[in-house]
């Protein structure tokens, strides 16, 4: 029953799509969004580990979740 529920199932390339389109919004100078940019690989690296932790708070087992409930 719990094991079907996650937090956050956003995969890689939303996360890393979406902190892109953000930079328009929060920092306009910025207009190099190739892959070579030291900026997008850091954007890159985040996204990748977010997506990590986001996979191992979804592997919460079902006590957490009750507790987390209560």
């Amino acid at each position: 029953m719990f094991h079907d529920i996650k937090l956050d199932d956003r995969s890689f390339e939303q996360i890393r799509d979406e902190a892109i389109s953000k930079i328009v919004d929060h920092c306009p100078d910025w207009t190099n969004h190739n892959a070579s940019d030291p900026g997008i690989t850091l954007i890159e690296l985040f996204s990748y580990m977010t997506e990590l932790t986001q996979y191992r708070l979804n592997q919460v087992p079902q006590k957490n979740y009750l507790a987390f409930l209560d």
